[in-house]
C-alpha cells in the first residue's frame, strides 16, 4: 500500500501554505501604505490650517476616497502625519490633534500653550 501524506508532500504543502501567507500579509502592507498616502494626499488638497476647514469626518474621507471606513481607519491609525481628535474620536486632521474654536488663536507649533500677554 502506497502512502499518501509522504514527508516530501507534507513539505511541499507547508511551504505553499507559508508563502501563501506571506504574499497575503505583503498586499495587506501595501494596500495600507498606498491607503495612507492617497489618504494624506486628500488631506492636504482638502483642508486648510484654519478654523472651521481642518478636520474632516471619516466618512467624508471614505467616500471622498471611495473605501470603507475601516479602511480609512486602519490608515489614520498607521499614518505619522495624520492627527486623531482625542474629544471627537470621528474627526482627523494633517494640521492638528484638537479643531480650533472660532476666535481662537492657534498656539505655535513646539509650544505648550498659547503665550500670555503681558500686562
Amino acid at each position: 500500500m502506497t502512502q499518501f501524506l509522504t514527508p516530501q508532500v507534507a513539505a511541499m504543502g507547508g511551504s505553499g501554505l507559508l508563502g501563501l501567507w506571506l504574499a497575503m500579509a505583503l498586499w495587506r502592507r501595501i494596500r495600507l501604505h498606498q491607503d495612507t498616502v492617497a489618504l494624506e494626499e486628500w488631506l492636504w488638497g482638502h483642508t486648510e490650517d484654519e478654523p472651521g476647514k481642518t478636520h474632516r469626518t471619516v466618512f467624508e474621507l471614505a467616500r471622498g476616497l471611495k473605501a470603507s471606513e475601516a479602511r480609512i481607519n486602519r490608515a489614520v491609525n498607521y499614518s505619522r502625519v495624520i492627527y486623531r481628535s482625542a474629544r471627537r474620536v470621528e474627526l482627523v486632521s494633517i494640521w492638528c490633534q484638537e479643531p480650533p474654536q472660532r476666535g481662537e488663536e492657534q498656539p505655535a507649533l513646539g509650544s505648550a500653550r498659547p503665550l500670555e500677554r503681558e500686562l
